[in-house]
């Protein structure tokens, strides 16, 4: 077989076997809250509100929901029975008797359950009721009773009480409900109707700018506008960092309250902890280190005990460090294609889950940056001529201070290795045993430096990856509605585009837009009131309305990068190509199905996948410069001045959002 027709089959398979791991997990999987409604019994659920608190955590007791449904009978002609299929424990009640006591651990809360309740039945009126339990979700119910007159399904007649309580009606499950409390603050056409003046002038600027450049700008000024963006791009960090990012008190962000628990445990016991010591203590220790080693300086140079500076200088040098590594990416490939290097620069430093996630203390940033730097140097080893052992230690130990900042960065590895191995044997046609020698160097390298804190995990709790999603002991269970998916939640859009914030909670790629190109999730906050005032929400709702052409220039970019990897004509800049868009394809499928596995509203964020945030500039240029090449003709000059202004006026609103 070629190499090329393995390539083509590798691809299918990249595509077809992860989506098939997630469609059979969602199928068969009792520990998957992945449901099917159907018209003749559909899943019920109780009319709670719909709502972003934690649930069941510190509680090992489970409340229990109790559907109830009354119905008239004459006489039986026959046996009656009841099917039922619930999530996850239930007991079924007839007229105040007990028909079945469910004594599983629900584990097959898929199956129906078929239940003869003809001894229990009485003429006239009957109540069925029907106890539900789930530790880790809302109780939903399925019922339909056989042998009546007329069938009879469970559905929005019935109601449900819990702890005694009476709730209301049962309603069909969906797990595409907005939010409830509506966040105050303009939608994205409001704000854009609003601000038209202020974006009809940066359309303006854009547009006038690149006619008037095209002309006076010669080959000189041309060759340094790639670096002159970068350095525009550092300075506007800089000044976004001293005249607002400083102002943001540090205890808002996600989580950040456990991300400086974390730090604190370290500078006060001098030791790593363990996941089970604190909600966010699960995390790899790299950047809890490096934050308390500089907290201490700063509280020793200045006697500040809480000083801010040092603990918010890590997340805003590694969110511009990635804006650098993007730069550095384009030009590693595109040495001679200035405007992909001009795009990439400017996507990086003006993308707005690297640009928010910068102000807030988290290990987010500091593990997108180190990723960065590992896929960097991966595609150095792809384009080098010759492999060396040094190439192979440096994304050992690169990948590794990745892993030891946050478990992304596993997904990453084995692929890393492929690429390099497939590069070795297909293209440098060295020997098994070279190839394997410099695999064990990357391995060996990785292992020194990250894998004593998973054995470590292994030895002290049980596995190697342990989350505040799985720990051990009583009332460490938890969950976020909806605590269940169907297939709406993932072929929905939309709400972003009406109500970005918390738009997570109506479908997947809601939540993945919100928060690519906005603060969706506001920070953590529970409430959209709650939100902070340091953005710029005018800004940032109009954002997501200019994001949509760059949207599609990001996925037109990924074709382009794909198809590069088959068709270029160096095998070296193949290999690179297609380990981009393989990482980039992984991370996507990873998150999917990170919310499938955890069906929280909260899980679906773009920013779980700021790792990647240097590909994804890339694609953009790759888009943007395939697009301003075909529109390079004389004809065609207005259009491509239209481009131009709509890139400026995006940019723009995009930065402005955190900066105004």
């Amino acid at each position: 077989m070629s190499w090329r027709r393995a390539q083509l089959l590798g691809a299918v398979a990249l595509v077809i076997l992860p989506l098939g791991f997630v469609f059979f997990r969602c199928s068969a999987s009792p520990g998957i809250a992945f449901i099917r409604q159907s018209r003749s019994a559909p899943w019920l659920i109780a009319p709670r509100p719909v709502s972003s608190y934690l649930q069941q955590w510190g509680r090992s007791e489970v409340p229990v929901d109790t559907f109830t449904g009354r119905f008239d009978l004459e006489s039986a002609e026959g046996p009656v029975h009841v099917r039922v299929r619930a999530l996850r424990r239930f007991r079924v009640r007839m007229n105040g008797s007990a028909v079945r006591e469910d004594a599983s651990d629900g584990d097959r809360w898929r199956e129906e359950t078929r239940l003869d309740v003809t001894p229990w039945l009485q003429p006239g009126r009957n109540e069925i009721a029907v106890e539900v339990e789930n530790d880790s979700g809302p109780p939903l119910l399925s019922l339909s009773l056989e042998g009546l007159a007329e069938p009879l399904a469970a559905g929005p007649s019935w109601w449900v009480e819990s702890g005694g309580r009476t709730l209301g009606f049962a309603r069909i499950a969906d797990d595409t409900l907005p939010f409830a409390a509506s966040p105050p603050g303009p939608t994205p056409g409001s704000a854009l109707a609003e601000h038209r003046d202020t974006a009809l002038l940066l359309f303006m600027i854009g547009l006038l700018g690149f006619l008037a450049g095209r002309r006076r700008l010669g080959p000189r000024g041309r060759a340094a506008l790639p670096a002159l963006i970068l350095a525009l791009s550092s300075v506007a960090w800089a000044g976004l960092f001293a005249g607002k990012w400083l102002r943001i008190p540090l205890t808002v962000g996600f989580d950040v309250h456990h991300h400086l628990a974390y730090v604190a445990f370290l500078r006060d016991h001098g030791a790593l902890p363990l996941a089970t010591d604190g909600w966010s203590m699960y995390h790899p220790p790299l950047f809890y280190a490096a934050a308390a080693g500089l907290a201490a300086i700063g509280e020793w140079t200045s006697g500040v005990k809480a000083l801010p500076l040092p603990l918010k200088l890590i997340p805003f040098l590694c969110g511009l460090g990635s804006v650098w590594v993007a730069f550095a990416l384009a030009r590693r490939l595109f040495p001679g294609d200035l405007r992909v290097r001009s795009f990439a620069v400017l996507f990086a430093a003006v993308l707005p889950m690297n640009l928010y996630g910068a102000a807030y203390f988290s290990n987010e940033v500091p593990h997108a940056l180190l990723v960065g730097l590992a896929l960097l140097a991966t595609v150095g080893a792809l384009l080098e001529t010759r492999t060396t052992a040094r190439s192979a230690a440096a994304l050992g130990l690169l990948f590794g201070s990745a892993a030891l900042t946050k478990f992304t960065a596993l997904a990453l590895i084995p692929i890393a290795l492929f690429f390099l191995l497939c590069k070795l044997l297909a293209v440098e046609r060295a020997s098994p045993a070279r190839a394997g020698r410099l695999a064990a160097v990357f391995a060996a390298t990785l292992l020194c430096v990250a894998g004593w804190f998973y054995a470590r995990n292994w030895i002290e709790l049980g596995q190697p990856l342990v989350g505040n999603w799985n720990l051990p002991g009583p009332g460490r269970t938890w969950w976020q509605q909806p605590g269940f998916h169907t297939l709406a939640y993932y072929t929905g859009f939309g709400e972003s585009l009406r109500q970005p914030i918390y738009a997570a909670f109506h479908s997947f790629w809601d939540g993945i837009y919100s928060t690519l190109w906005g603060d969706g999730l506001i920070a953590g906050r529970a409430l959209p009131a709650q939100r902070h005032a340091f953005w710029n929400y005018d800004f940032m709702s109009m954002g997501y309305l200019l994001a949509l052409p760059a949207t599609a220039l990001v996925l037109f970019g990924a074709v382009c990068c794909v198809e590069l990897g088959f068709r270029d004509a160096d095998p070296r800049r193949r290999a690179a190509f297609c380990f981009l868009a393989t990482a980039v394809w992984v991370i996507g499928c990873a998150i999917l199905y990170m919310t499938v596995q955890l069906p929280f509203f909260g899980q679906a964020k773009a920013f779980y996948g700021l790792s990647m945030g240097a590909p994804l500039a890339l694609f953009f240029a790759l888009g943007a410069a395939r697009l301003d090449a075909a529109l390079a003709g004389p004809r065609l000059l207005l259009v491509r001045a239209v481009f131009y202004g709509w890139l400026f006026c995006f940019a723009a609103v995009l930065f402005l959002s955190y900066a105004a």
